[in-house]
């Protein structure tokens, strides 16, 4: 079963989610921002707004190397960031879960970012009970034209799902994450 609005609220009351602001709140989900953290790119495949076509393979189980793309500024000041069709990068949330051993969550992305073609968490948007951080994201522009990213924009839902109590609550090389997270070495 899916929390609703009412208890959304308590969730944030408890702690269990940090920053979340109180018009976020939906029917059965929250409303969760991008950070503010540099985005992340794999390593060779990033040049100024032009993607790098990168046949190396790379091996799931080693660590991903990723670098960091900076932040524009545009005539008012704010930060933005230009995402060239095709792209995947590495962001994260600006509020930070603490799942009790209770509950799962999932990340799905905003309705009108997905009609303009940006997936937002394609594979691993299941949130275990124990994880305790900022959500890594995994962010595709998938149409056929740049999409223009700010920090603290609304990037994805959160859904919250009560769950029998978790006799061995995660604990993982992701626990703790501050900023967009690569895959760390599984061997």
């Amino acid at each position: 079963m899916i929390a609703n609005d009412t208890q959304i609220r308590e969730y944030i009351s408890n702690g269990i989610v940090k920053s979340a602001r109180e018009s976020n709140i939906q029917p059965h989900s929250l409303d969760v921002r991008l950070s503010h953290h540099p985005l992340q790119a794999q390593e060779g495949c990033w040049n100024g707004y032009q993607p790098i076509i990168n046949l190396d393979p790379i091996d799931p189980n080693a660590a991903a190397r990723t670098e960091a793309i900076p932040w524009r500024r545009d005539e008012d000041g704010q930060q933005y960031i230009i995402m060239p069709p095709g792209c995947a990068w590495l962001g994260s949330t600006h509020e930070r879960v603490h799942v009790p051993h209770d509950m799962v969550m999932t990340m799905v992305g905003c309705s009108t970012l997905g009609r303009n073609f940006l997936q937002v968490h394609m594979t691993a948007g299941h949130i275990d009970a124990g994880f305790s951080g900022r959500i890594t994201l995994e962010l595709l522009n998938a149409g056929s034209r740049p999409l223009i990213l700010r920090p603290l924009m609304r990037i994805g839902q959160l859904l919250f799902m009560p769950a029998p109590t978790a006799e061995h609550p995660y604990d993982g090389r992701y626990q703790h994450q501050h900023a967009p997270t690569a895959a760390r070495d599984k061997r």
